[in-house]
């Protein structure tokens, strides 16, 4: 599919712009609550996947070593707001699952964001439709 460079250009600029907006609305909402930014985004990420996952593909999802990720979540478990299981299958495996106390941190987060986000400026039909369209662009 052919687009007009130009264009192309000038979605990326603005994507550029909303996402830094984001960052920032969003950054003061989970300092406020004693996250990094990636802690953040590993809750964000488990409470969006319908099965837990194992370290293994919560590295591949952050594209990073699973020491690193196994250092986040010792951190963010002893925080109380991860804990590991045993796989039901695996006893083997141990898959990383949020808590109450995570999803009550995010609904803070996204409390305390949400006035001063750029997705305020859109409708909720709007906002699935934008989320579709991103996640249909994420995929390439």
């Amino acid at each position: 599919m052919a687009h007009d460079p130009a264009l192309v250009g000038e979605v990326a600029a603005l994507l550029f712009d909303v996402v830094e907006r984001a960052r920032q609305v969003y950054g003061e909402a989970y300092r406020a609550e004693g996250l990094t930014e990636l802690q953040w985004l590993v809750l964000r990420r488990l409470r969006q996947e319908r099965e837990a996952p194992p370290i293994g593909q919560l590295a591949a999802w952050l594209d990073t070593e699973p020491p690193t990720v196994t250092a986040l979540v010792d951190r963010l478990q002893a925080r109380g707001l991860l804990e590991r299981r045993a796989d039901e299958a695996d006893r083997r495996v141990r898959r990383i699952h949020l808590t109450a106390a995570a999803e009550t941190a995010l609904e803070r987060i996204d409390s305390h964001a949400a006035s001063g986000s750029p997705c305020r400026e859109l409708g909720a039909g709007e906002l699935a439709e934008l989320r579709n369209l991103l996640i249909r662009m994420r995929r390439d």
